[in-house]
């Protein structure tokens, strides 16, 4: 069974940042010349917090209900959040319904609560992503370093939502995902958690 801290941990990071992607949507639908591109990877990124969120919320609540957990105040928070990103989604809905054609008809959001009405005008659907795990094994590290760096140099994502993937691809009890949860889940302590995996692995290379 997963360790409810560790799965709670990882909540947190992906709760920070859908709150931070609703804000910048709320901005951006503020601007008087809105980027709908823009406000459709704001929606697309949503989606795909949302629905991690989801997987979380899922497997903390079957752990709480066998410890008999609190789940009137787990789920209590559970609605705050959705509430949140379908407050986002639906005025998404409302702005791509009702402005231009040609940039509504590729938005992508979540095809779960589509009608048959407007099923037509999305898509595709992000897939939850599938990433390598890492548990701080030297012999793993170039095999799950050349698959993450994709996420590391990736410019158009924020250190908060890179931090965010990096904890979620750490094995559960694992030395590295200790180190990485020995950090707080900011922005700035990103660079910081990748200069103490890699020391880690520097320091194992040399035993």
């Amino acid at each position: 069974m997963a360790d409810l801290k560790v799965l709670k941990k990882k909540r947190s990071v992906l709760r920070t940042s859908l709150v931070k992607t609703c804000t910048s949507f709320e901005e951006e639908l503020q601007v008087s010349s809105s980027d709908i591109d823009k406000i459709k990877a704001l929606v697309d990124v949503l989606t795909t917090r949302y629905e991690s969120l989801t997987v979380l919320d899922q497997e903390i609540g079957d752990i709480l209900l066998q410890e008999d957990g609190d789940m009137d105040e787990e789920q209590a928070k559970i609605d705050q959040y959705s509430l949140k990103y379908f407050t986002c989604y639906n005025k998404a809905q409302k702005l791509f319904e009702g402005g231009d054609s040609k940039s509504a008809t590729n938005v992508s959001v979540n095809p779960t609560h589509n009608n048959s009405s407007n099923q037509s005008q999305h898509s595709y659907k992000l897939p939850l992503l599938k990433l390598k795990e890492f548990s701080g094994d030297l012999a793993d590290w170039l095999p799950w370093w050349g698959h993450f760096e994709k996420i590391h140099c990736d410019e158009t994502l924020e250190d908060i939502d890179k931090l965010s993937y990096l904890t979620m691809c750490m094995t559960t009890g694992s030395p590295a995902q200790q180190l990485v949860a020995s950090f707080p889940a900011t922005q700035a302590m990103y660079p910081e958690v990748i200069k103490a995996l890699t020391a880690r692995v520097y320091w194992i290379s040399c035993v």
